[in-house]
């Protein structure tokens, strides 16, 4: 599973907690001061603050974190995700980051090890729920297709279809779907083109395309500015395989 999700910049003024709103808690998401967002989300003791301080707590893990400490916010992110579910077992965007996180955990596993564990089996659950809930939501697809991609790439094509269900052709699918319901979101094209550059080196000149217009939307926060920054990096590197290659390894969370 890819993890869809980042930041840019760090700094705003802090809200105080007392008078903290989860429109607060947003503001310093969308401003990139993903610690505090994180802070003050978890004061509000909602599913809907929960689920931000996941998002922000899982950016921080997958782009900011230093050395040493990602998989301490990557467990805090996960218990933040269950938490909200726990308040609210319908919160799709909870779904979401429990998905990712499981995504990222599954990463630091031998394949035979996350294979036991059920990381993806679980993901799937959540993720056909979210389906059923919220089918026109853009990330429920486009973590569908990471889903895909994912399984797909780390299981191999048979495997992948045997155990799982899971094909490089539903992923492209599932993305074309999440970018058809929200055309002008550059992060969401972003990840498409990181899935096409790892399941198949093929899928070059169409990774190229779709970073090209990715990178023609303006950036709404900063969260897409990065991912952004990202795409420009990696278009940068698309002739070049082994430039290619260290991108992509600084661009995907927790991946050997």
């Amino acid at each position: 599973m890819r993890t869809l999700l980042v930041t840019f910049w760090l700094g705003v003024a802090t809200v105080p907690a007392a008078a903290a709103t989860l429109e607060d808690a947003a503001a310093l998401f969308d401003a990139g001061a993903y610690a505090q967002a994180a802070a003050v989300a978890q004061t509000l003791a909602s599913a809907d603050g929960d689920a931000l301080a996941a998002r922000a707590l899982l950016l921080q893990a997958a782009y900011l974190a230093p050395e040493g400490e990602d998989r301490d916010l990557l467990a805090r992110g996960k218990a933040a995700a269950e938490r909200a579910l726990e308040r609210d077992g319908t919160h799709v965007e909870a779904m979401l980051y429990l998905v990712i996180a499981l995504g990222y955990e599954a990463r630091l596993e031998k394949p035979m090890a996350a294979h036991e564990a059920g990381y993806a089996r679980e993901a799937k659950q959540l993720l056909k729920k979210a389906q059923s809930i919220d089918p026109d939501n853009p990330w429920v697809w486009a973590t569908w297709g990471g889903w895909h991609a994912e399984i797909a790439r780390s299981a191999g094509g048979f495997f992948a279809s045997l155990f799982y269900g899971a094909s490089s052709a539903r992923a492209r699918k599932a993305f074309e779907r999440a970018i058809k319901l929200d055309p002008d979101n550059p992060a969401i094209r972003v990840e498409y083109a990181k899935v096409l550059l790892q399941m198949n080196r093929k899928y070059r000149d169409e990774a190229g395309g779709v970073l090209t217009a990715a990178l023609s939307l303006p950036a709404r926060n900063a969260f897409e500015a990065l991912i952004q920054d990202q795409g420009r990096r990696l278009l940068a590197a698309l002739d070049d395989d082994d430039t290619l290659d260290a991108v992509l390894a600084e661009v995907v969370p927790f991946e050997d």
